[in-house]
């Protein structure tokens, strides 16, 4: 009897601690809100998502602290639609404390206070389906039905472009190439955004079903995933995106979603069951013994966490985020030299960085990308002045210091 009760306790500790991996933001849970798309700023303080309820009645909700708290703007009807609503979710995204996004009468729109207003950018934004490729130099990058467009302002202009791989789909490589996939087995890497190369990928496979994905892992490794019938596969690029080979791993039947966490990849599939492979894909075992949500709407990455959002609510899995703009640097003992400097800087941290920013102390981006093999950054083209360097962990952590550029 004894024996037996210490198996329960087991699994009952096996069950919280699977379940454990997954927090529950504080979304708002009355009537039954389907939330229908997500987007989530690269350090994970600003959500964003178009919800609706079981009354038929459809929001704007965002969140600038995490999740903890969220800001809900109702849609008033006009007929059976919802104008201001937005519908590509893949376009809906933040640019530091902005946002953007498409809305149903295909306007580009901005909003500087969390979504409670917007701006229109541009009234025809039938360009803008696929997600927006955010550039190291600043620039922006669309890709659609065989037109490339490319903005210099972001967003306020745009101009046609020739040639590209029109990417459903981007990763940023540790070599700062973007990476960019289509709705088939057509994947391509390009170092500006207007002059790509096809990746090499295996004969004979074939892509389809659901929308691909590619995410990347710490150590650089590119994933690409491909949910179809009869048969999903995934393919892996160790070189940057010039090669993809084909991983001989064993999917969880269903599973329509797949993404990197550090160097562990994260699987749903589409009855709300989550899983989880330390082996590189090869085999996975599952997360949450119960369902999380009554139905899924489907699962992002902001490169740090990944979020589950669906009707009932919306999940973070790992670590947790950062809860502010900077985090103790005992905590994470984040040196940058020489500081103050002149071209180079090397970054020292006990932790795994995933990404980091530059911003000037006005809060205006000056740069982002994934951290370097070398952890030096050319910082030479910077005007003389202070900074903000900001470091994003792979377990969510954020650590600021201050640069001085001479």
């Amino acid at each position: 009897m004894r024996k037996l009760y210490f198996v329960l306790l087991i699994l009952m500790a096996f069950i919280a601690e699977a379940n454990a991996q997954w927090t529950a933001l504080n979304v708002p849970r009355s009537n039954y809100e389907t939330y229908q798309s997500l987007a989530v700023s690269d350090d994970g303080k600003n959500l964003f998502s178009y919800m609706s309820d079981i009354s038929g009645k459809a929001y704007l909700v965002s969140s600038h602290d995490y999740g903890a708290t969220w800001q809900t703007y109702e849609q008033l009807k006009v007929g059976y639609s919802f104008p201001t609503a937005p519908v590509a979710s893949v376009t809906t995204f933040w640019d530091g404390d902005v946002l953007y996004y498409v809305s149903a009468d295909m306007a580009f729109r901005k909003s500087t206070d969390f979504g409670a207003t917007t701006s229109i950018l541009s009234s025809t934004a039938r360009s803008l389906s696929f997600p927006v490729l955010r550039l190291p130099n600043g620039n922006w990058y669309v890709g659609d039905a065989g037109y490339n467009w490319l903005s210099t302002d972001k967003g306020v202009s745009w101009t046609q472009t020739t040639g590209g791989i029109y990417g459903i789909t981007y990763v940023t490589a540790n070599n700062g190439n973007m990476v960019a996939l289509q709705n088939n087995t057509v994947i391509g890497y390009s170092s500006d955004g207007l002059t790509w190369n096809k990746s090499t990928v295996p004969a004979g496979i074939m892509g389809g079903g659901n929308t691909p994905r590619l995410s990347k892992a710490t150590d650089g490794t590119i994933l690409a995933y491909f949910y179809s019938t009869p048969t999903s596969f995934v393919l892996k690029s160790t070189d940057n995106g010039l090669t993809f080979q084909l991983v001989n791993a064993t999917i969880p039947t269903n599973t329509n979603i797949m993404y990197f966490y550090g160097n562990d990849i994260i699987a749903a599939d589409i009855l709300g069951t989550t899983y989880k492979s330390v082996d590189g894909g090869s085999t996975f075992t599952k997360i949450n013994a119960t369902k999380l949500l009554n139905s899924i709407s489907g699962m992002i990455t902001n490169g740090t966490n990944i979020y589950l959002f669906g009707m009932s609510g919306i999940y973070r899995y790992g670590g947790g985020v950062a809860t502010g703009i900077a985090t103790s640097q005992s905590a994470n003992k984040l040196t940058i030299f020489p500081n103050p400097c002149r071209d180079v800087v090397t970054l020292q941290t006990d932790v795994a960085v995933s990404s980091y920013t530059i911003t000037n102390l006005q809060g205006q981006l000056i740069t982002q990308n994934t951290l370097p093999l070398t952890n030096q950054i050319d910082v030479h083209s910077f005007s003389k002045g202070i900074y903000l360097f900001t470091t994003i962990a792979t377990n969510g952590q954020q650590s600021t210091v201050r640069l001085v550029k001479q």
